[in-house]
C-alpha cells in the first residue's frame, strides 16, 4: 500500500517540534552555562584593576587653635599610607587627602590622634605619626620699625631718601621666638625710576641678620619708595705711579687710563691716579705675576675699571758673607 508523502506544511511542523525537543533537552545545564558566562562578563567589565598601595606626605592642618595661641611640637607633614585601585591611585595627589589635628578643647599639653580623610574607593592603611604630642603656648606680639635693605644693581645715582608704608609692623610669635627678633627688614631692588614705589615682603631677623622662623608679621608686605639724586659725574684719569715693596719690578700696568665716578667737585681734583700693589712681593717666590692695584682716590670717587700690574719678583740678595 502506498503511503502518501506528507505535505510541505506538515514537514515544517515536524522539524520545528524536533528542534524544540533538542533545545529543551538538558535545559538546566544550558541555563547555568549562560548565567556563568554573564557573571564572568560582568566581573571583567567592572574590575577596576589591581589594588595597590602608596605613601604620601600630606600637610597637617591644625584646627581649633585660638589666634593668641600656637601649637608647639606639631609636625608640618604627616605620612599617609593609602590603598585602592591602581587606576585611581596613579592619579592620587597629596592635595586629595585631608589630614587634620583637632585641638578645639585642648589646653596646655595635649596628645591627639590625627584624622586622615581620603576620596571614595580608597582606604587609609596607616598614618605616621598616628598621634601628636605637644602643647599650646600663648602668642605675644611686638611692634617693630621696618628698615629698607636696598640691593643696588650698579645704579650710579645716590639714594637721597627712602619712605616705607607702613613704617612699622606687628610681629606675632611665642615668647622665646619673639625675644630673638632684633629687627624687621624689607629687601627691595633700589634700581628704577626715582620716586617709584615697590612692594617688598618683610622678614624678621635676629641680631646676626639671620631670618627668624615661626613668626607671623602683619602686614606681610610694605610699600617702599626710593628717592635718588642726579647721577654722579664721570671722568678719566691716567694711572702714572704705582708703589711696590722691595724685591719686585713693575713691567706693565693695564689699563693705563681708568674711568672714575664721583661728585663733580672731587673729580675736578683728580688728573692722574696713583696706586699700590695690593699683594706684598716679599711673600711671593721669584717669577712674574699679574697683581691687583689699589688706587688712592679722594673720598666719594671710585674707579669703574680694575687695574692690574705685571710684576717681576727678583731672586733675594745673598746674605752678607755667603757664597755668591
Amino acid at each position: 500500500m502506498n503511503v502518501p508523502a506528507p505535505s510541505p506544511r506538515v514537514r515544517r511542523i515536524v522539524r520545528a517540534r524536533i528542534a524544540a525537543r533538542r533545545l529543551l533537552r538538558g535545559w538546566p545545564i544550558k541555563v547555568g552555562a549562560i548565567a556563568a558566562a554573564l557573571l564572568l562578563w560582568w566581573v571583567a567589565a567592572t574590575d577596576p584593576g589591581q589594588t595597590t598601595q602608596r605613601s604620601l606626605l600630606v600637610p597637617l592642618v591644625v584646627e581649633g587653635v585660638a589666634e593668641d595661641e600656637v601649637a608647639v611640637g606639631v609636625p608640618a607633614r604627616i605620612e599617609v599610607v593609602v590603598t585602592g585601585p591602581s587606576g585611581r591611585m596613579d592619579r592620587l595627589r597629596a592635595d586629595d587627602i585631608d589630614v587634620v589635628l583637632d585641638l578645639s578643647d585642648a589646653g596646655g599639653e595635649f596628645a591627639r590622634r590625627v584624622e586622615a580623610r581620603v576620596p571614595t574607593a580608597l582606604r587609609v592603611e596607616r598614618v605616621v605619626p598616628a598621634e601628636v604630642i605637644g602643647r599650646l603656648e600663648a602668642v605675644r606680639s611686638g611692634r617693630f620699625p621696618v628698615a629698607a635693605y636696598l640691593r643696588d644693581a650698579g645704579d650710579a645715582r645716590p639714594v637721597t631718601g627712602v619712605a616705607l608704608d607702613p613704617a612699622t609692623v606687628t610681629v606675632h610669635a611665642r615668647d622665646p621666638v619673639l625675644a630673638q627678633v632684633a629687627a624687621v627688614m624689607a629687601p627691595v631692588e633700589s634700581a628704577g625710576a626715582t620716586g617709584a614705589a615697590a612692594q617688598a615682603t618683610v622678614i624678621a631677623v635676629d641680631g646676626s641678620g639671620r631670618p627668624v622662623g615661626e613668626v607671623r608679621i602683619v602686614p606681610e608686605r610694605v610699600q617702599v619708595t626710593v628717592a635718588r639724586g642726579a647721577p654722579a659725574a664721570e671722568s678719566t684719569a691716567r694711572v702714572e705711579t704705582v708703589a711696590i715693596s722691595d724685591g719686585g719690578t713693575i713691567e706693565a700696568i693695564a689699563p693705563e687710563q681708568v674711568r672714575l665716578v664721583g661728585p663733580p667737585a672731587a673729580l675736578a681734583t683728580v688728573s692722574t691716579a696713583t696706586g699700590v700693589v695690593a699683594v706684598p712681593t716679599e711673600a711671593l717666590r721669584p717669577g712674574r705675576y699679574d697683581l691687583p692695584v689699589r688706587l688712592v682716590l679722594p673720598d666719594g670717587v671710585a674707579s669703574r675699571d680694575p687695574v692690574v700690574a705685571t710684576v717681576l719678583v727678583h731672586e733675594p740678595d745673598p746674605a752678607p758673607g755667603g757664597t755668591p
